[in-house]
């Protein structure tokens, strides 16, 4: 697999880094992608997937709460990631 990531921005530093990856353990430890793990009630890293769109979003809260962290390249279509989907509580 190679691909890149486009930083998402809404680190709001204008920095669009552009970083290739050649697995997705080399993905999960770019800095920026590494930095959320630490993160409370961080939860996990998941792909969105939207027409021509992928986007890596990292999620908090077992996935009630979620984030876009980049735009996602992939030449042959696979990360090793669960697919996000959206999860919403019932207000009680």
């Amino acid at each position: 697999m190679e691909g890149t990531i486009i930083k998402h921005n809404m680190f709001h530093d204008d920095n669009h880094e552009i970083i290739a990856f050649n697995s997705t353990e080399f993905l999960l430890n770019i800095d920026f992608v590494k930095k959320v793990a630490d993160i409370p009630n961080f939860y996990r890293y998941s792909i969105f997937k939207q027409s021509t769109q992928i986007l890596l979003i990292y999620e908090l809260n077992e996935g009630y709460e979620w984030y876009a962290l980049g735009y996602l390249t992939l030449f042959d279509n696979t990360i090793d990631l669960p697919l996000w989907s959206s999860k919403y509580k019932k207000n009680v």
